[in-house]
Parts: structure tokens; C-alpha cells; sequence
């Protein structure tokens, strides 16, 4: 049988009048134009989009905190939203006071609030500041009860706006399992995030421009299209690589004068497809001049998502051997990637040289693996060069012989790969 709808939105737009001066007269932005779109009952939806999109706006439509100017909204089952942090809440009240405000104005009674009142103050983490008045919360502490509230309540239909913003990392973590928890218990969640992770986990995703639906669809594509418009649109000189490349011209964030980076290619090998497989190998080559003979360097390549979350790292460091090359000269490194290690997604890849590793190595083991940020953070390494985001890179998956071979991912060493390197003197 087919689930009922939850949410159903027709035609749907909101218009602000704004009044200016006596010669202007008033002044109309239109913060949604006739939307329309349904939710199924159990079903999550990611909204996304650059600020002023509407998004926000859409939310407090749904919440009925804000009338629609046209059309007309249908939510089925109670409603529980966290749009403004602190609202529904008395400043001169404490915590716990307010829990039961809170939850009484939410259409919960004291003895089913009183059933949960413990979990929701744990859960929180406000600790002893529970009794005190919450006018002296900060926006953190507000965000934190708010959720908390709302999340051992009993709703059919979950509205959350930028749950991530406020809170420590803690924190997020619990945000991030209850979101999963109430997906998979049957309730319908609506999420505005600029957190794209957490919209990734979403069943369907919700894109908006300019107060107008751009799409929405279950496919990740829509997703993923939008992360890479914003980047390229972020940068106009940012080209996404799809086919074999070679990059001359490179901006380092930290300047030094041990190194000069000549040259970056990425290609496949025997490509005749003219375009980046996912089951094909992949070649990276970094050639450089070493301009200093008393110094030694490493290279450090991680490949990041458009999130700027790290996927992997590699190194010829992995294995434990720290380059011992005083010499200047001209140098190329080259590492080869396993086919099956990507998806079709677009990716960034950084290069980082590290001067002088080998002692601060020495105290990296099985027991305290290596770690990149970790390694990066380390008091005896002088990161000579960052050279940021050198490329992306977009390969298309194809099917054939497509595996995940997790022998090549060191779990320990916060997967880092021990691939292939080889380093030569030209």
C-alpha cells in the first residue's frame, strides 16, 4: 500500500511588502514563487540552497509561523520545528521550567513530559544551569535544550533549520544520531542545512533559487550538481578535470622558499574513453625544484570532497620511510591510485610538503599510528607549502569490475592508503 502524504504544498508563494520612502513607495520581494511539492509519511527531504533562497522562509510556512501569500499547505500529524532558537521559551524561567512550558504549549501534559524530563536535561548537557533562568543561556545552550526537548516528544512531522549551526562537535554527534533514529522510526523530517553532509543522508532533496523549486528528486545527482555550480561559481578561474590533465600554475597558502612546484598531471592509463573511469587506475605526478640542500622534504596528497571533508590521505610516509634527499634539484614524484577507489562524485586534491619528518616519524608505531591532522599539527614538522584544492577532478562510474578492495585503506591510519610511490631525480 502506498503511504499517505504528510506534507503538501500547492502553489505555494510568500510576498513581503516593505515600505520605503514617501517617493519610492512600497516595495515587493517575493521570498517563494508558486511552489509545490509532497512528502511522503516516513520520508526525509534535504533543503538546500544559497542564502535568501527562501529556504528558511519555506520552514516557518510550514510551522505556520508565517501565512503564505498564495496557495495553500497540508501537514498531517503533529508538527515540532526548531526555527528560531529560544522561541516557545520564557527568559526569567529556568531550564527546567521551561521544559515543561515548552512541552505544554507543544500539546504534551506534565506527567508525559515528567516521563522524560531526565533524558532531555542529559541529553542536553547543560548540566547544573538546568535551574537557571535561561535568559543567561547562551545561543548554544538555547539550541542544545530546544532539541533536546523536541527530540524525547512525540511527533509525526520534524521541522529543523540549521540544527548544526550552534553547538560543539559533542553535540553535533547526538544531532546527527537522533536525526537517523527518527528517520528510521517512520517520521517525516524536514531539514534546512548548509551542512551537506547531513543532507546527504536525507531520502529526497529539495532545491531552491530565488524563492523558485529548482528540483526535487530522490537522486544524489541533484545534490551533487548543486555542490559543484557553488564551487565552480565560487571561483570563475576553477575548472572540474573530467579527462587527463597536466597544471603549470599553482598558489601556495604558506609561502617559503624550499621548493618550487613545476608541474601536477593526473591521467589514467591506456585511457581511450577520453574521460576518468571509476575502474580505471588512476596517476598522480608532481614534479618540483628543491631550491635548499640542507633540508629534507615530503609530500602529503589528500583528496577532499566539496565539503572540504578529507575522503583519504596518502604518503609515501605511510610505510615509514621519510625521505632522507638533502640535494636540491629537480625531483618527480609519482603515485598510482587503484581503480575502484573513487565514485562519481567531484573531488579536490591538495599537495602539502613537510620539511625535515624524520624525526618527529620515529615516534609513529602501530600503537600511535599516523594520522594527517594529527601529523600536521605536530610541533617538529614545518609545513613549508599548502598548496590547496591544486585540482578537481570528476570520474564516471562504470559498473564493470567496479569493487571496493579495503586492503588498499589502512582503517588505523584514518584511511590512509598505502598505495604505490616512486620518486626519481631528473
Amino acid at each position: 500500500m502506498e503511504k499517505e502524504n504528510a506534507i503538501e504544498i500547492k502553489g505555494l508563494s510568500k510576498c513581503y511588502t516593505r515600505v520605503g520612502a514617501s517617493e519610492l513607495g512600497t516595495h515587493e520581494l517575493w521570498a517563494l514563487r508558486d511552489v509545490s511539492f509532497s512528502v511522503k509519511r516516513g520520508d526525509s527531504v534535504g533543503i538546500f540552497g544559497h542564502n535568501g533562497s527562501g529556504k528558511s522562509t519555506l520552514l516557518k510556512v510550514l510551522a505556520g509561523v508565517t501565512k503564505p501569500t498564495h496557495g495553500t499547505v497540508a501537514i498531517r500529524g503533529r508538527v515540532a520545528s526548531i526555527l528560531d532558537i529560544g522561541a516557545g521559551f520564557h527568559p526569567e524561567l529556568s531550564g527546567r521550567e521551561n521544559i515543561y512550558l515548552n512541552s505544554n504549549v507543544l500539546g504534551f501534559s506534565k506527567l508525559e513530559t515528567s516521563k522524560v524530563e531526565q533524558e532531555i536535561i542529559e541529553f542536553s548537557g547543560i548540566g547544573d544551569f538546568i535551574n537557571e533562568p535561561v535568559k543567561n543561556y547562551s545561543s548554544g545552550m538555547f539550541l542544545r535544550l530546544a532539541f533536546s526537548i523536541l527530540a524525547h516528544l512525540d511527533f509525526d512531522v520534524y521541522l529543523f533549520d540549521e540544527v548544526f549551526a550552534v553547538g560543539d562537535a559533542k553535540f553535533e554527534a547526538k544531532v546527527s544520531k537522533t536525526l537517523r533514529a527518527l528517520i528510521e522510526s517512520d517520521k517525516t523530517v524536514v531539514l534546512v542545512s548548509h551542512q551537506m553532509s547531513a543532507l546527504d543522508k536525507q531520502d529526497t532533496f529539495l532545491h531552491l533559487k530565488e524563492g523558485a523549486l529548482q528540483s526535487y528528486d530522490e537522486n544524489r545527482k541533484v545534490l551533487i550538481d548543486y555542490l559543484t555550480a557553488s564551487v565552480i561559481s565560487a571561483d570563475d578561474g576553477l575548472d572540474v578535470i573530467t579527462t587527463d590533465t597536466t597544471l603549470t600554475h599553482f598558489n601556495p597558502t604558506r609561502q617559503s622558499v624550499e621548493l618550487d612546484l613545476l608541474e601536477v598531471k593526473l591521467y589514467q592509463s591506456n585511457n581511450i574513453s577520453a574521460q576518468f573511469r571509476t575502474d580505471k587506475e588512476f596517476v598522480l605526478e608532481i614534479m618540483y625544484d628543491k631550491l635548499e640542500n640542507d633540508c629534507s622534504l615530503d609530500c602529503i596528497v589528500s583528496v577532499n570532497d566539496l565539503q572540504e571533508n578529507i575522503v583519504f590521505f596518502t604518503t609515501p610516509l605511510i610505510s615509514g620511510a621519510p625521505s632522507l634527499e638533502m640535494d636540491s634539484g629537480t625531483y618527480k614524484l609519482k603515485c598510482i591510485i587503484p581503480a575502484s577507489i573513487f565514485n562519481s562524485r567531484v573531488f579536490g586534491m591538495s599537495i602539502t610538503f613537510l620539511k625535515n619528518t624524520k624525526d618527529v616519524l620515529s615516534s609513529y608505531n602501530e600503537e600511535n599510528p599516523f594520522k594527517y591532522q594529527d601529523f600536521l599539527k605536530t610541533g617538529g614538522v614545518d609545513v613549508c607549502h599548502v598548496f590547496r584544492n591544486v585540482l578537481y577532478f570528476k570520474p564516471v562510474f562504470h559498473a564493470e569490475s567496479v569493487f571496493l578492495d579495503l586492503s588498499k585503506l589502512n582503517i588505523n591510519c584514518n584511511l590512509s592508503p598505502a598505495f604505490t610511490w616512486v620518486k626519481e631525480k631528473i
